[in-house]
């Protein structure tokens, strides 16, 4: 999807986001996908919620749901997950 759907301005916005697999259990309904989002403009879901610390936690609230945060990273602190998404 473009930052500018009227095409009239290209660009592109590095995006840090983290995900965490639901487990997998027979029998169960096919796995949904549930983007946290956090409470204040510009706030940082991935720093929020913390998927390594409290996933399990949240995960439990969210039975089946693959779990996915986000942020705009720091420059110099973008690690393995960072992904460029970008328009033209």
């Amino acid at each position: 999807m473009p930052l500018d759907p009227s095409g009239g301005h290209s660009g592109s916005v590095l995006l840090h986001v983290e995900e965490l697999p639901a487990p997998l259990v027979p029998h169960a309904p096919p796995l949904r996908l549930a983007f946290l989002v956090a409470g204040g403009p510009g706030q940082a879901s991935a720093a929020s919620f913390d998927l390594e610390d409290s996933g399990r936690f949240l995960q439990s609230l969210l039975p089946g749901y693959i779990l996915v945060a986000t942020t705009t990273p720091e420059p110099g602190n973008l690690g393995r997950s960072a992904a460029l998404v970008s328009a033209t």
